[in-house]
């Protein structure tokens, strides 16, 4: 859906990205038809801006399908020697709202900059991917010996020992 027309560059005064505008969007019902999207990632940024000046305004920055995208995304992570944890292009936006996170981002800009209508879905986009972060950081020993803590760690507390009655 997204057309050369629709993004445009903005200075900061430190340097240049995108904005992106974003119509007809799964959110509109609370945020509107017509919102935006700013890449704050310079390097993107300028990639990004690079790639719409040698189009059209009128051509689609994606002119094939989503599985197509996916199967590319997927070459590329392949060819960069990711492989073995499950990464598509939905993985983008929890992962980029982790590292904003982690790097000490508010959760009120965070809502406001990935257009979440509700603070509860991005709570949960917080929850999954920062604990995923965790998870994914331990090697398969680590995992291993987490989940046989729980496991034995559900057979020790089954209740709590029994407390002597006060004399």
């Amino acid at each position: 859906k997204l057309m050369g027309k629709d993004v445009a560059p903005v200075s900061d005064g430190i340097g240049v990205k995108a904005v992106v505008a974003l119509k007809e969007p799964k959110n509109r019902a609370t945020l509107g038809a017509t919102q935006f999207a700013l890449l704050r990632h310079e390097g993107a940024s300028r990639y990004l801006l690079w790639f719409v000046n040698g189009i059209g305004k009128d051509e689609k920055l994606w002119p094939y399908s989503r599985g197509s995208f996916a199967r590319l995304f997927r070459d590329i992570l392949i060819g960069l020697h990711v492989v073995g944890i499950k990464i598509t292009p939905g993985s983008l936006r929890p992962g980029g709202t982790t590292h904003y996170y982690v790097g000490g981002e508010t959760v009120d800009r965070l809502q406001h900059l990935g257009r979440w209508a509700a603070a509860s879905s991005l709570f949960s986009y917080i929850q999954e991917a920062v604990s995923h972060l965790v998870w994914s950081s331990l090697s398969s020993d680590e995992r291993k010996t987490c989940e046989d803590l729980v496991t034995a760690g559900a057979e020790v507390l089954v209740g709590p020992p029994a407390v002597a009655a006060a004399s």
